[in-house]
């Protein structure tokens, strides 16, 4: 891949990122964690990069919560979803994207 090919795809990838964001942002309600977020800080949120099955919060803690592109790096993928259906409110957003 040229340099050129490694540019257009920078930008590309963040265009993404940035509009993702912007995406989430504008759905916040109440309380938010943004598990696995790496350098992509979600304003308004409980930002952590902590491991997935075992999240130090209380069953019902967040209205909303957003794991994005994170489960294809880890497993097993029942107990981690598992983990963040705990962790959320009932009847609220969950933003899971593997």
């Amino acid at each position: 891949m040229d340099k050129l090919n490694i540019e257009w795809l920078k930008g590309k990838l963040n265009f993404y990122f940035r509009y993702k964001r912007q995406l989430l942002e504008s759905m916040i309600e109440g309380s938010c964690i943004n598990i696995g977020c790496g350098s992509h800080i979600i304003k308004n949120a409980v930002n952590i990069d902590e491991e997935l099955p075992h999240l130090p919060y209380p069953d019902n803690s967040f209205d909303t919560v957003i794991c994005s592109d994170v489960l294809k790096h880890i497993g097993p993928h029942k107990q981690a979803i598992g983990e963040l259906l705990r962790i959320a409110r009932k009847n609220n957003y969950h933003s899971i994207c593997i």
